[in-house]
């Protein structure tokens, strides 16, 4: 009964299914060796990503009771909102700790 009417638990299982398939599929064509993903080629390229992957993060935690809210929704009630102060303060945190990420290298890049 409590199955049908909040998050789906088959997707848990089938993610990490194909997520191991497409490393597994990266591993055998031989791709992995040719992308050498041990060496970084550029300290301030990663920098700007992990910056731009924060900000991202923190819009998702903040807007998880919209895209998420229809299929936790339970008797009307919006299952996601239990969670609202955890949310705001794991979205809020990456937000600001991106933003300063990315305008400590804009200054940098100035001098």
């Amino acid at each position: 009964m409590l199955r049908g009417s909040t998050m789906p638990t088959d997707f848990r299982l089938y993610l990490p299914i194909i997520t191991l398939i497409f490393l597994l599929i990266l591993k055998i064509l031989g791709i992995w060796e040719k992308v050498d993903f041990t060496k970084n080629k550029d300290d301030n390229a990663t920098a700007e990503g992990e910056g731009v992957a924060m900000i991202l993060a923190g819009i998702l935690a903040l807007t998880v009771h919209i895209w998420a809210g229809p299929n936790h929704t339970m008797n009307g009630y919006n299952l996601v909102l239990v969670l609202k102060v955890p949310l705001l303060i794991s979205g809020i945190t990456p937000i600001t700790s991106g933003s300063a990420l990315l305008a400590r290298l804009t200054s940098q890049e100035k001098s």
